[in-house]
């Protein structure tokens, strides 16, 4: 039985329908924007890597965003993907995965209970898988990096990545904005509308005050140079899967870039 989290499987499931429909993922920020959403490209990433908790405005907005952007209207349970459990809420003992049908008959208006035709794949978990999800790792619940990944996937992810070494200060500072950002964007204007780009995001308006310019005119170098907006461009080199300390480095780089642009007169 694949069992996931229901922000990995609405997270999965979202990138899939972006790539089969050829969609960016800064047309789905500045899309969702428009139904009062405050995403930045950084945020429908983490919506995709399943590290945004899927709410359900979240959820009713990525509807609205992608059926909008595909032409095909969208219901809430086309989000879950093909997982056939969630680990949480559990059913039962502490740790056994809630069916789909559960979760597929809630959201179209059903009734919040286990019926008995649910509770098959619950003892068949019961039976076949013992504990679903695994014992914790000592007496204390997991190890210290296990305990950091619950905090923040991204963060344990990079400190993986570098063998256990510690950040530089630099990193940390680049992780703590990449996480304010997608947490805390700042409120939309009431001409957003027919607005042609995203305002400023954090990564841009820092960007701009090394290079000493005004955002605006960093978003127009990016888009002159890329075709694309900065965090887009960072993503893309960065690759699928990218740490924010990732992400960071090559910001820095296409920092460069925009000064040399500036310095030629681009």
């Amino acid at each position: 039985m694949e069992t996931r989290s229901i922000a990995q499987s609405v997270g999965a499931s979202a990138r899939a329908f972006r790539r089969e429909h050829r969609l960016t993922l800064e047309s789905i920020a500045l899309c969702g924007r428009r139904y009062g959403a405050t995403w930045s490209v950084s945020s429908v990433q983490a919506i995709e890597e399943g590290r945004a908790a899927p709410t359900l405005p979240t959820l009713l907005t990525l509807a609205l965003v992608l059926g909008e952007l595909s032409g095909r209207p969208l219901a809430l349970v086309d989000l879950l993907g093909p997982a056939e459990a969630f680990e949480k809420p559990a059913v039962g003992d502490p740790g056994v995965p809630i069916p789909r049908t559960v979760v597929e008959r809630a959201l179209r208006g059903g009734p919040v209970e286990i019926a008995d035709e649910d509770r098959a794949p619950v003892l068949d978990a019961r039976i076949h898988g013992g504990e679903p999800f695994g014992p914790p790792d000592g007496p204390d619940g997991g190890s210290s990096a296990q305990r950091l990944s619950r905090v923040d996937p991204s963060i344990e992810s990079a400190v993986h990545d570098r063998g256990g070494a510690p950040m530089t200060d630099e990193e940390v500072s680049d992780t703590l904005d990449e996480l304010v950002e997608q947490s805390q964007q700042p409120p939309e204007p009431d001409d957003r509308v027919e607005a042609p780009s995203l305002p400023p995001s954090l990564a841009e308006a820092r960007a701009a005050k090394k290079l000493e310019i005004a955002p605006e005119e960093l978003q127009r170098l990016a888009r002159s140079l890329w075709a694309q907006c900065l965090e887009a461009e960072a993503a893309e080199r960065a690759g699928e899967g990218s740490t924010p300390q990732a992400r960071g480095r090559v910001t820095r780089v296409l920092v460069d870039e925009l000064r040399e642009a500036i310095e030629e007169g681009t």
